[in-house]
């Protein structure tokens, strides 16, 4: 009977396309032999793996720059919604001065409002009425244009 294919009763067993060297008899039945000895003493069952590098190990073989402190020149800015790339960015720039919002209400429905810019938040910019000191809590994500006066 061929040594690949026998099986003895009660026992499983699962041979893939090694030679029959590669398997040495134990007292619980065949077991593997190490394929690859490494130099550190480790050992793996395949040729195709290889240990896992340190983190330090993966430091060393990267670029200067990655291993360099954090600044500016380093590492560019983070975009935030505090960043003048969006519009609640922008308008924080622009607090104090005088504006006129138009907003989108419906479908079809631009509503205009006026006043001095006193605050800006994530979803709401608050402004100054003209004539009075009321102030007039406006949705952010209905605004679709904003003209702002110099």
């Amino acid at each position: 009977m061929n040594a690949m294919n026998s099986q003895k009763a009660g026992y499983s067993a699962s041979y893939d396309n090694r030679s029959a060297s590669q398997y040495t008899p134990s007292t619980s039945g065949y077991s593997q032999q190490p394929a690859v000895t490494l130099p550190t003493g480790q050992e793996t069952l395949g040729a195709s793996q290889t240990p896992m590098m340190t983190a330090q190990q993966q430091l060393q073989g990267m670029p200067s720059t990655t291993t360099a402190p954090i600044t500016d020149i380093t590492q560019p800015q983070a975009i935030t919604t505090e960043s003048l790339e969006y519009l609640n960015g922008f308008l924080r720039t622009q607090i104090g001065n005088r504006i006129r919002v138009e907003f989108l209400v419906g479908t079809n429905t631009y509503l205009e409002k006026s006043g001095k810019l006193i605050a800006v938040g994530a979803n709401y910019i608050i402004l100054q009425q003209a004539l009075s000191d009321d102030l007039l809590v406006c949705d952010f994500f209905n605004i679709k244009f904003i003209t702002i006066y110099r």
